[in-house]
């Protein structure tokens, strides 16, 4: 058996050594970096893995001091702290985190030691770590996709908002210009079909000028329709001053938008609560409109 890897204190004199081959042949074959030094910091054993990631062939390790291999700058950090504290007082220690090795650079190590104990005697340490770089990187690029992924749904958040208040905008000058043409068509034509009413028609005049009004009907504005269902009574401007109001206008901005002083539009807007039912009723117009 290769002597390079019996720590000089450990004695298998009670261990068949075909077994002990087999374990160092299983270390050699893992991926984990498997070491173990002596209370001197000195390596007694590496594996293969353990000699690849410090690109230092195994007769350059073996024999040779933690810090030699590792680095000073790195022993003389947490690294080394941890594993002085685990041979000292005899304690499982860990490092996690980056650290900069001379000759190969920066990796991202999960490290683990093991303290070797006999008779309460701390005789070295086993070492075992895990190169966490790619891991470590893949989730450091996850994390920068995910706030990009943020900001993109924050951008797009905004443009939705946009595209909704550009439809609303949308849909209420439709509707403004659909409300506007119907008072215009339907002022025009009243005077003539409410002559058509007034006289005496016959059967036939009479279902004309029914069929007249309900296709003007048909054409009313939602809000229009809904009006007109509560009470066809409505005048033309209270229908204007609710249109309004379902704008969000204050009396102010109405009275200056029709042309009347706040206090008929206050008047008009008693008259509307009055004829659609709303009086003694803790609601306002608006709501009860756009509901």
């Amino acid at each position: 058996m290769d002597t390079r890897s019996i720590p000089d204190e450990m004695s298998f004199d009670r261990c068949d050594l075909s077994i002990a081959e087999f374990c160092f042949s299983v270390m050699d074959a893992v991926q984990a970096l498997v070491a173990y030094v002596d209370r001197a910091c000195t390596y007694r054993y590496v594996n293969k893995a353990y000699s690849r990631l410090f690109n230092k062939p195994l007769h350059g390790c073996l024999g040779a001091h933690v810090s030699e291999v590792v680095g000073d700058a790195v022993f003389d950090g947490e690294v080394g702290a941890e594993l002085l504290r685990c041979i000292r007082n005899g304690e499982q220690c860990s490092f996690e985190g980056w650290a900069s090795f001379p000759r190969v650079g920066e990796y991202y190590m999960d490290i683990r030691y093991f303290p070797h104990i006999v008779e309460g005697k701390v005789l070295g340490a086993a070492i075992i770590a895990h190169d966490m770089t790619d891991k470590k990187a893949m989730i450091r690029e996850m994390v920068i996709q995910n706030r990009e992924l943020q900001r993109n749904l924050g951008k797009l958040e905004e443009t939705n908002a946009q595209l909704r208040q550009l439809l609303e905008n949308v849909t209420a000058d439709r509707e403004r210009t659909e409300s506007n043409a119907f008072y215009r068509v339907s002022e025009s034509i009243a005077p003539y079909l409410q002559a058509l009413k007034c006289q005496e028609p016959s059967e036939q005049t009479a279902k004309l000028a029914d069929n007249i009004e309900t296709a003007i009907l048909n054409y009313k504005p939602r809000l229009d329709r809904k009006l007109y269902r509560l009470n066809p009574a409505l005048s033309a401007r209270e229908r204007r001053v609710a249109h309004l109001i379902v704008e969000g206008k204050t009396s102010q901005e109405i009275a200056d938008i029709v042309e009347k002083s706040v206090k008929t539009v206050e008047y008009y807007r008693s008259s509307l609560r009055k004829k659609l039912g709303l009086c003694g009723r803790r609601v306002s117009l608006r709501t009860f409109l756009v509901s």
